[in-house]
């Protein structure tokens, strides 16, 4: 050994060398740093074990030299310590990884919910958003398939979970929303390296037609009598409820109202980022204005219509439901002619289309789409037959005009 490094390193047998830390000791000895060094293909190869403290030993680089030794023999294998280190980096990370698979295979629905798509929906989504996927998933996902290993889920588990929400007698739309909650969850786990199906809504077979427009207004009795009903049950629910009456706000921005977007002074409300991802102005009328002052203002950062807990909404109250279900306004009903909160809605806009042109329609419901509000202004029979009557004056001749008669030529 010639150069200044090798003179601080001392043989400790053929093909192995140390050098001793300087101040740090290992039992009663000084730490110690062994290398190999040994020539391969023409070239003298120096490669560092490491220390004694580490757990090297004169033995161990030994041992790793007979294994070289024999690779070289028979041309197969790590042929230098390095090449070792890394064929057992990688076959280490191979086992990990078959573990990892291993594990994934036996992770349930629940489990992958709740520990990867649930955190990252939150991360994401806006709350009313992941709100909706945690509520399909507690009430209708879960326990149909919650148990399952999520890499099982094929056709026949998802029949288990339709033959529930069919059972339930839920709206197509409703069905659509649920399995689509579903078909994200199995998506995320795609994306993440889980061999899994995910079927399109069309293969399960809950896709809702086209037009799923309510049909059920509500009467001035009915609604009435929810709200009758409501304050005996929940002040919260019957402050909700009553508030998207006289409004005609989305659910989702009923729930997501907050007091700093409510100005009691000037008489009006903005809802922030509704669902067309714009900005809205409500102007509060002395009915509302009453309601609010009620029971507000609160905090600025405040709900302004909490669940009992305090807590937001992420779907209507359940108090609401069981109300519409007590005063039997769903019995005998189809799916579309069935109340719902979006029904609240579907009433206001009715409402409101008999005295408000298109423009302002669609301004006070928050709708960009012309269609949306032409759904709901219906035309005059009276106006329709006067202009009929018109255009058939345009096509018959005028009284004023004289009809000549031709005469023949030459007297004939």
């Amino acid at each position: 050994m010639s150069d200044k490094k090798s003179l601080s390193y001392q043989r400790a047998a053929k093909g192995i060398a140390y050098r001793e830390h300087p101040s740090r000791k290992h039992g009663k000895r000084a730490d110690r740093y062994y290398v190999l060094i040994f020539k391969l293909g023409g070239k003298t190869i120096r490669e560092a074990v490491g220390w004694s403290s580490d757990g090297v030993t004169q033995d161990s680089c030994e041992k790793l030299l007979v294994q070289l030794r024999d690779n070289w023999r028979n041309g197969t294998g790590p042929q230098t310590y390095a090449e070792m280190k890394a064929a057992a980096a990688k076959q280490k990370a191979e086992q990990k990884a078959r573990e990892i698979v291993e594990q994934s295979r036996l992770i349930t629905v629940a489990d992958y919910f709740e520990q990867h798509f649930l955190p990252y929906a939150k991360r994401t989504k806006k709350p009313d958003s992941w709100g909706h996927e945690l509520s399909h998933f507690n009430n209708w996902i879960n326990p149909a398939l919650g148990h399952l290993p999520v890499m099982e889920i094929g056709f026949p588990q998802w029949e288990i979970l339709l033959k529930r929400l069919d059972k339930a007698q839920l709206a197509q739309r409703t069905k659509e929303y649920i399995t689509g909650t579903l078909r994200r969850i199995l998506r995320h786990a795609v994306e993440r390296g889980l061999d899994v199906k995910v079927p399109t809504g069309k293969q399960v077979g809950v896709t809702a037609p086209k037009d799923n427009r309510r049909l059920r207004v509500l009467t001035p009795k009915e609604s009435e009598d929810i709200l009758s009903e409501l304050e005996k049950r929940s002040v919260h629910a019957w402050r909700l409820v009553k508030f998207a009456m006289l409004t005609g706000c989305r659910a989702s921005e009923v729930f997501t109202l907050r007091w700093h977007d409510v100005n009691l002074e000037e008489k009006q409300l903005r809802l922030i980022d509704t669902k067309n991802k714009d900005d809205r102005v409500i102007f509060l009328s002395p009915a509302v204005l009453e309601l609010l002052t009620g029971f507000g203002p609160g905090r600025p950062d405040g709900i302004v219509f909490p669940r009992s807990d305090g807590r937001q909404h992420v779907e209507a109250p359940s108090s609401f439901r069981t109300v519409v279900e007590g005063l039997g306004l769903n019995e005998g009903r189809s799916h579309r002619d069935r109340v719902s909160f979006h029904t609240i809605r579907h009433t206001v806009a009715t409402q409101l289309a008999k005295s408000l042109d298109v423009r302002s329609l669609m301004d006070i419901m928050g709708w960009k789409v012309v269609a949306m509000a032409a759904r709901y202004i219906h035309s005059n029979e009276d106006t329709k037959r006067a202009a009929m009557a018109a255009l058939e004056k345009t096509l018959a001749p005028s009284d004023k005009v004289k009809i000549l008669p031709f005469t023949r030529l030459g007297g004939a």
